[in-house]
């Protein structure tokens, strides 16, 4: 792995391009072209500043553009629960939601810090990409130059930054994003140990979130691809990849022990899995939002449009039985599968972040592809009225269609950031605060708006908090209501309609089980700009 240190840092890896060619080939064959000069070592260090600077102030840049953004309602969850777990409630007995025990644990120790936890949250969040960022570098150096691998470094910050996709919250994708990274070069070495620790990276990220499991599935798909290649058909590869394999599940499961354990000691196994995996993997199926899913593809076109064909000719070139590079392949395959789960969402936003990494190295490895076609067919693209051949035709176009999408997918997405930016979480609190003002006591915040809780004293008045996406969280939510003796409902003006809360948006069937409750059980008492409050009637 560390063979690319010794190389001409102007040439990339061996690998296959989009066309299946020899990339690294071309690029030393072509050292005369201007844009792959030989550097000298102060222009490299010159160059690496260059990157550094970039990416610092894009960081800090978009960091700052975010940091006051008013709560994601997930982000509103995990930090809710992060203060009870801080204030001594046990996670998943007390208070729960349908994710892993990981973003609740760090939200928890936020809390134990001075400051205000939802800056804190969000900066380490931020400090995550970054260290991610420099990672699709360390990554992209495996198969492809350092300008290239230091582009798709810039170009995933950019991405995981842009307003559709949430990456500015404190949500569970940026963690696993930084493990499946911390896995992916991990990968490329060689020694039992750095396979266990590949195993053990996995065992962190599905304490974030359970996606890591595609991962895992890509990275045994990898191995087994590997064997169309002549060379690879043997008794040693074999054996070797098993052993492989078996210790990225060895080190996997030694972190589960460890987990379970810490789990037994505080009697929680049995709901850690219900509600880490059980309930989302039976009952979480979410309608599919089409404007969503066009809005995600827009925001990406040219990105989507540069990497969906590096994988299609990459795919092609394995079922023709050609050699592609292998770290270049693991790449195309994580973009692939980890697109899925975006795909399937129920509007393609922060579920996408899984893929980012991946699709900024191919996007920037069919740029760089395109580009080099368009150089050397320049003298017959040049050369009008001449009819160009239908290589130079397409190589023109497809720079063309990027340059046109980019600047289109660009300004959609600068406007859109405008309109997310207008507001900030001092609107929110000031929405909030005077809806509870002068109310004691527990309170349910119907329908997922837990900034009632992170912007205020209130105690959540039931013990799972999340979305009602099933028959059992109606049933269990209300029973926290009986049982909590819980007097005040908060609910968002636009869910009222005259006097009763309704059941709108994902769910409403199970959603209507809630509000039944609530209009027998409940009346309007106040009314704000935003909040209804309904108290509980005296006969209930």
């Amino acid at each position: 792995m560390n063979e690319d240190v010794k190389k001409d840092d102007t040439t990339s890896a061996e690998t296959s391009s989009p066309g299946g060619e020899d990339v690294g080939h071309s690029l030393r064959q072509q050292s005369s072209v201007s844009w792959v000069p030989t550097l000298s070592g102060r222009e490299i260090v010159i160059g690496n500043l260059w990157f550094l600077s970039t990416f610092v102030v894009l960081l800090l840049g978009f960091s700052l553009l975010y940091l006051d953004q008013p709560l994601h309602f997930d982000e509103a969850i995990f930090l809710t629960i992060g203060e009870q777990i801080a204030s001594g409630e046990t996670l998943y007995a007390d208070i729960a939601d349908h994710k892993p025990p990981g973003i609740f644990v760090l939200a928890a120790a936020v809390y134990r810090l001075p400051g205000d936890p939802v800056i804190i949250a969000r900066l380490f969040t931020y400090a995550i990409t970054g260290v991610s960022g420099l990672l699709v570098v360390r990554l992209g150096r495996e198969f492809c130059s350092r300008r290239a691998a230091q582009g798709a470094g810039i170009l995933f910050i950019v991405m995981s930054f842009l307003p559709h996709f949430d990456g500015f919250y404190y949500l569970t994708e940026p963690y696993v994003v930084f493990t499946l990274l911390v896995a992916a070069v991990l990968l490329g070495y060689d020694t039992l140990l750095a396979k266990a620790a590949v195993g053990v990276a996995l065992g962190v990220g599905v304490l974030f979130n359970q996606t890591v499991f595609l991962f895992g599935a890509t990275i045994i798909l990898f191995y087994a691809i590997r064997l169309r290649y002549p060379d690879r058909r043997t008794r040693r590869y074999v054996t070797d990849s098993i052993t492989e394999i078996l210790a990225i599940g060895v080190g996997f499961l030694a972190t589960m022990a460890v987990v379970l354990l810490v789990l037994a000691s505080q009697g929680i196994v049995e709901e850690t899995i219900y509600y880490s995996f059980v309930l989302p993997l039976t009952s979480y199926n979410t309608q599919f939002n089409y404007y969503g899913h066009a809005l995600a593809f827009a925001t990406l076109l040219p990105i989507l449009l540069l990497a969906g064909g590096v994988l299609v000719n990459t795919g092609v070139s394995v079922v023709r039985g050609d050699r592609v590079d292998e770290r270049f392949l693991f790449v195309v395959l994580w973009a692939g599968i980890l697109s899925i789960p975006a795909i399937r969402a129920f509007s393609g936003d922060h579920k996408f972040l899984f893929a980012f990494p991946a699709l900024a190295l191919l996007a920037v490895t069919g740029l760089i592809a395109a580009y080099r076609k368009t150089l050397e067919n320049s003298d017959q693209l040049l050369r009008l009225p001449r009819v160009p051949d239908r290589s130079a035709l397409i190589s023109g176009l497809i720079v063309a269609v990027v340059l046109s999408t980019a600047v289109v997918s660009g300004g959609g997405n600068v406007y859109y950031g405008s309109l997310v930016v207008d507001d900030n979480i001092q609107n929110e609190r000031d929405a909030v605060v005077p809806a509870v003002e002068g109310l004691d006591g527990p309170m349910y915040a119907y329908n997922v708006q837990a900034q009632l809780y992170v912007h205020t004293d209130v105690e959540p008045g039931t013990s799972y908090i999340g979305t009602i996406y099933s028959e059992d969280l109606a049933r269990n939510k209300i029973s926290s209501l009986e049982r909590n003796e819980v007097r005040y409902v908060l609910v968002r003006e636009y869910e009222v309609s005259g006097d009763e809360v309704v059941a709108s948006g994902y769910w409403s069937g199970h959603k209507s089980i809630m509000t039944e409750y609530l209009n027998e059980n409940y009346e309007p008492v106040r009314h704000t700009e935003e909040y209804v409050v309904f108290e509980r009637t005296s006969g209930s």
